[in-house]
């Protein structure tokens, strides 16, 4: 009879501490979208919308992405997994490796498997895409 509680407390705990970590997961706000301008070397921009892209290495237009990019903070709005399509796919690659994600919209991005809602501010996304279209 001892065995068989232990073995419920166990999994008790075990259903508690997932629980606990999928809510800050999903109520911690998204810091992919605030670059450190004077850490990246090179931005990638493509668009899903027209198939262009741009490949961006000067400072100067590296921190006006990054600031584009950082004019919001993100919460997570629904899950991502299985859809396909996207606006813009930037592809920064700095000193702390590469990472990819998906802006959508000025209020929306999705870095799978979560998408993510603009809050507090906007993306500056049509200023992001004219950036493909150069």
């Amino acid at each position: 009879m001892r065995r068989g509680r232990r073995l419920l407390y166990t999994a008790a705990a075990l259903l508690a501490l997932v629980v606990v970590v999928s809510v800050a997961v999903l109520f911690m706000p998204a810091s992919f979208n605030h670059p450190d301008a004077r850490r990246v070397s090179e931005i990638k921009l493509f668009s899903g919308q027209t198939g262009r892209g741009a490949t961006i290495t000067d400072a100067e237009t590296i921190e006006r992405v990054c600031d584009a990019l950082g004019g919001c903070s993100l919460r997570v709005d629904g899950v991502s997994l299985g859809r396909m399509g996207y606006g813009l796919r930037v592809t920064i690659t700095g000193s702390n490796g590469e990472q990819a994600f998906y802006v959508n919209s000025s209020g929306s991005a999705r870095r799978d498997p979560f998408f993510y809602a603009a809050e507090g501010g906007m993306i500056d996304y049509d200023y992001l895409l004219s950036l493909t279209e150069e």
